[in-house]
């Protein structure tokens, strides 16, 4: 009768001789990071390129009635903190 040392033991040996039997599809861009692509693999280097979302432009009468609303908010409203992260946002997709 094998102990819970034994048995841990066979555990650990059988799931690493039949983990490497498992048939899978090695995709090498994988895990290369958000916002990235491979744009070519070439014995085995990546060349990563940046997959930037469009930044949608806004007409600059629409801009201003923004703004004219956002003064408008008294200065604990969360919506200010939410407009100066999309502001970043916006100024980080312009860099991509």
């Amino acid at each position: 009768m094998l102990n819970w040392r034994q048995a841990c033991l066979w555990l650990v040996g059988v799931t690493l001789l039949l983990s490497g039997c498992v048939p899978a599809n090695f995709d090498p861009t994988f895990g290369i990071g958000a916002g990235w692509r491979a744009a070519k693999v070439e014995n085995g280097i990546i060349d990563a390129t940046t997959v930037c979302p469009p930044l949608v432009e806004y007409e600059q009468e629409f801009l201003d009635e923004a703004a004219d609303e956002i003064e408008t908010l008294p200065t604990t409203s969360s919506l200010i903190r939410l407009m100066t992260d999309y502001a970043t946002l916006r100024a980080l997709i312009r860099e991509c």
